[in-house]
């Protein structure tokens, strides 16, 4: 998450102790505005800078077996088209998992940024040689044992441990947005991969770089620290991810990250897809950041996605519920299609940040039963890549058994869809059903639906 004042932060962990004790066309039109092929992604980036400065840290069975990534044969019945889903693509953030309970939906991988009680090294870390682990202990030991795996983001320096510990960080801490002094930076990350060992898969090198209430220092700077904590990580058996810039200027952040170096110290290519606009301005930031991993090499290295949501009230298409929701299925929907390895959501209970489950009412919000709905259609079937016409997306699912579904939208206004021959059922996104023919021609609104055949 791009912007935190810290102190504002403090008083909601206030708030969440005390609450712990105490088809179509009716679904409206347009997409939030700007160009559907993201053609006006770029001229959000202002935007960005501006809303973000304002940000306050703040369900079926899944399928079981191994999901293959590949299309495969049923052995009994009929040839699977396009990718498999696996569970893994769906990942979350908790603001208070020990405070709020284990969400409803599934997901199988959770970054722990923006937890609370606090983990980042500020608070792991209050002082030279103290260590205070408890809080880390308890989300691991209860996502662990959950089957969830994790991802962790170095982030926020303890003034102690800063290169400029009076360093003003746009309303975070002090010193916390500075280089850390290379000697404190490379004994926590020793001492926190090896407490962690085996049960943190996972390390992001660090929280949106391109904030300058995360990161002041340069990427010369940000390189060294991940030349340090590189073999530190690998020699404990973890997986390293890239500092993970934010918004639609992602790519060129981190083109000059590898140009700096970068390019020598990791596994996956991290960012977050903050699009300040309709879901899809992703086509554009992908094919972005696509062209600097070919420029540095790097096309074989999985690309996450480890934050990312509609936003706030104030954004476009996060105005309602309906809205939200909207956003939400057709993000998820073109993240796969743009072949990103895992997506990160924020985040379940974040106050209005991406809010899927409301701490006050203890409901569920209707983009939280779409993520959920989302997730039944997609995890374990076949997708192949969407198919554009004008405003409408249509992406195609398979499973055995000669199963077949379309997913459809249209990503402004409304279009006409014709049912195919044999189709006979419609999924909407708050978990209704209802009937249909083939022939029967359908309107295509914001939210996605998807069309099947059984």
């Amino acid at each position: 998450m791009r912007a935190v004042n810290r102190e504002g932060w403090r008083s909601l962990r206030v708030a969440f102790a005390a609450s712990a004790i105490v088809m179509l066309a009716a679904c409206g039109g347009g997409g939030g505005g700007g160009s559907a092929d993201g053609t006006d992604a770029a001229l959000a980036d202002q935007a960005n800078a501006d809303v973000f400065a304002k940000k306050i840290r703040t369900v079926s069975s899944p399928i079981s077996g191994t999901t293959p990534t590949t299309g495969t044969t049923d052995p009994t019945t009929t040839t699977i088209t396009g990718r498999i889903v696996p569970p893994e693509f769906f990942g979350m953030h908790l603001a208070a998992q020990t405070y709020t309970g284990w969400p409803s939906v599934k997901f199988s991988i959770q970054r722990t940024w923006d937890s609370w009680p606090g983990v980042a090294w500020i608070d792991l870390n209050p002082s030279s040689g103290v260590f205070n682990w408890a809080n880390l202990d308890a989300l691991v030991n209860d996502s662990t044992a959950r089957g969830v795996d994790l991802v962790y983001t170095f982030g926020y320096v303890p003034a102690w441990a800063s290169t400029n510990a009076g360093g003003a960080c746009d309303g975070a801490s002090a010193g916390s947005c500075f280089a850390p002094q290379s000697a404190a930076w490379t004994n926590f990350v020793t001492q926190i991969t090896n407490r962690y060992k085996g049960k943190i898969k996972y390390w992001e090198l660090w929280n949106e770089p391109n904030a300058g209430n995360f990161w002041k220092g340069s990427n010369a700077q940000l390189v060294e620290m991940a030349r340090l904590a590189y073999p530190i990580i690998k020699n404990a058996g973890g997986t390293v991810l890239t500092p993970a810039p934010q918004g639609t200027s992602s790519a060129s952040w981190l083109d000059g990250y590898f140009a700096a170096g970068g390019a020598s110290y990791l596994d996956i290519m991290a960012f977050h897809a903050y699009l300040y606009g309709p879901p899809e301005y992703l086509n554009a930031l992908v094919a972005n950041l696509r062209s600097v991993q070919a420029k540095y090499g790097l096309g074989a290295k999985q690309l996450w996605d480890t934050e990312h949501s509609w936003g706030d009230s104030s954004w476009p298409m996060g105005a309602d519920q309906d809205q939200q929701a909207a956003w939400l299925a057709r993000f998820q929907v073109l993240s796969f299609h743009h072949g990103i390895d895992r997506t990160f959501w924020y985040g379940w209970e974040h106050f209005t940040w991406g809010t899927l489950f409301d701490r006050n009412t203890r409901q569920v919000q209707k983009p939280g039963v779409a993520y959920g709905e989302v997730y039944n259609w997609m995890i374990g079937a076949g997708f192949s890549p969407c198919q554009v016409s004008g405003s409408q997306y249509q992406c195609k699912l398979s499973r055995a058994n000669g199963y077949e579904a379309t997913i459809v939208w249209s990503a402004s206004g409304t279009s006409s869809y014709t049912v195919p021959t044999g189709y006979t059922r419609l999924r909407n996104i708050d978990g209704s059903a209802s009937g249909v023919s083939g022939g029967q021609v359908l309107t295509a609104g914001m939210k996605p639906v998807l069309v099947e055949k059984l």
